[in-house]
């Protein structure tokens, strides 16, 4: 993954207490994921993980995501991140024609069926998150993409093949 190894990916849902606890706020989220949580480690990484250096760095979290026992040591490598207007505009421009090629995130390169120079917006804010996973294990969550843009709840398939496309392309820059 661009320089990266991919350790783990996971779609966290709903529970089934967050159900019972809110089931009208909750229903319309039952049957899709919340996040994509994405797990890279640098290549040649061995050395053990920093442990808990802020207590402030847990409020960073989403409450209800449920954390593997590595990302629960490494709340101080988290990093919380708006995806900007541009970037934004940028990612959902580029999934959506891959979306129309019939592509998705599992067959996507980029170079070969999307080309980075469009990509003048999403660069920087890649390097700027670049530039705070120094650890060996980290996280950086990712808000803000214009999921009514890729498809919204009217078109939910596209919508959720167009935002994994969206979250391979910003991880592919973020890992060169």
């Amino acid at each position: 993954m661009c320089g990266f190894n991919l350790v783990d990916l996971k779609e966290p849902r709903v529970s089934p207490e967050d159900l019972l606890e809110n089931p009208d706020f909750f229903s319309d989220f039952n049957d899709r994921p919340l996040f994509l949580v994405i797990k890279v480690r640098k290549p040649g990484s061995n050395s053990k993980s920093a442990t808990i250096s802020s207590a402030s760095s847990i409020d960073l979290l989403p409450k209800k995501l449920t954390w593997n026992r590595t990302m629960l040591n490494n709340f101080a490598n988290v990093a919380q991140v708006v995806l900007p207007e541009a970037a934004n505009a940028e990612v959902c421009d580029a999934a959506l024609k891959c979306y129309e090629k019939g592509l998705n995130a599992d067959n996507i390169e980029i170079g070969r069926d999307v080309d980075p120079v469009i990509f003048r917006a999403l660069k920087p804010f890649c390097k700027r998150i670049r530039t705070k996973l120094l650890h060996q294990t980290g996280a950086v969550i990712v808000k803000g993409l214009d999921m009514n843009k890729l498809g919204g709840v009217e078109n939910l398939e596209q919508m959720t093949a167009c935002s994994k496309i969206a979250y391979y392309l910003i991880c592919g820059h973020i890992g060169k």
